[in-house]
């Protein structure tokens, strides 16, 4: 079971052991996701809300690297380019 806390220091668990995340673009996409709850979070939206004031023209190349090392975190024992063996909870 994963554990995300969101109050305080953003604090990530998986399978009881805390993980790192990465940097703060990392934890900002996280936080993307989480606040998505489950549905389609538009790329259009997260590349605004990850950089704000200029978006960079490795954007989407970089978000798929983010989302890549995120799901290797959260899911460290599910192959690669295979179906995501989590679900969130609605």
């Amino acid at each position: 079971m994963n554990t995300l806390k969101v109050l305080g220091s953003l604090r990530v668990e998986v399978e009881g052991r805390a993980v790192d995340t990465g940097g703060r673009l990392s934890r900002m996409l996280l936080v993307q996701l989480l606040l998505a709850r489950g549905a389609v979070a538009p790329t259009e939206r997260i590349v605004e809300r990850l950089w704000p004031t200029r978006i960079p023209s490795s954007s989407q190349s970089s978000l798929h690297a983010y989302i890549a090392r995120l799901r290797r975190v959260l899911e460290p024992e599910r192959p690669l380019r295979t179906p995501a063996l989590r679900r969130s909870r609605r």
